[in-house]
């Protein structure tokens, strides 16, 4: 999804050390990309239709989908759409990914998500927020219509369909106020936002490498990737052959 080479992404997964407290040296007042991104974050994902008090229902198909692409599209329903999720917090939230696609890698800041697959089959991706075994491991796991799947909050994730198949899936984050999925990679990516010398020195790598990592951001949220759910399925199928040996 970074469109770069892949031994610049070893160049940084590899590193086996980085500085746990970066110094970070104040800039001048600049354009706040922060806000920005925000605003890019609220037109994509609550919308602004609805807000009669009158609303008792809210159909996600009556309206365009807060981001579209040829690879998918999202829509997100809040208290902005259906009043009657205030006094809640809670959001809904629907995705569709055509086949060969993925939601780009990301991590809900406020909110657990609960979602059920509505069609089709595919992969998720699940990072642990800790380097910790004992607290939670990474995990991939397939999953098909029906299944209910749940990702807590600041676990990064990606789900993936199948090169066959189309994967649709919706369901409810535990938290909507002032709520944004955080992308790692195109347009939307955080570290579009970072300062780049602190994103480099965190990372134990060059600026240089940095600015090839993020130099192409085409795309964004959801990106085309053919066999990416295949791949993670072999993976999958490996590490489990392995915890029976």
């Amino acid at each position: 999804i970074f469109k770069v080479p892949e031994d610049l992404i070893e160049a940084i997964t590899n590193k086996t050390e980085t500085p746990a407290i970066v110094h970070a040296v104040p800039e001048k007042k600049q354009h706040n990309y922060v806000l920005e991104l925000e605003a890019s974050f609220l037109e994509y994902f609550t919308g602004i239709q609805s807000n009669s008090k009158k609303l008792r229902t809210y159909n996600i198909f009556d309206n365009d989908p807060d981001f579209k692409n040829c690879y998918g599209w999202t829509s997100t329903v809040t208290k902005k759409q259906l009043k009657r999720l205030k006094s809640h917090n809670i959001g809904v939230f629907m995705v569709n990914l055509t086949r060969g696609s993925m939601l780009g890698p990301h991590w809900n800041p406020l909110a657990t998500e609960v979602a059920v697959v509505l069609e089709g089959e595919g992969m998720v991706r699940v990072v642990c927020g800790s380097n910790n075994d004992d607290e939670c491991k990474n995990q991939r796991f397939r999953v098909k219509q029906g299944d209910v799947f749940v990702v807590s909050r600041f676990h990064p994730m990606a789900q993936i369909s199948f090169d066959n198949e189309p994967l649709v899936f919706m369901g409810f984050s535990t938290a909507a106020k002032k709520n944004h999925p955080q992308f790692l990679a195109g347009e939307g990516s955080v570290l579009q936002i970072l300062d780049r010398q602190i994103v480099a020195t965190s990372l134990g790598v060059s600026k240089t490498t940095i600015d090839k990592l993020l130099e192409k951001p085409d795309d964004s949220i959801i990106f085309e990737c053919s066999s990416c759910a295949e791949e993670e399925e072999k993976l999958m199928e490996e590490e489990k052959e392995k915890e029976r040996e």
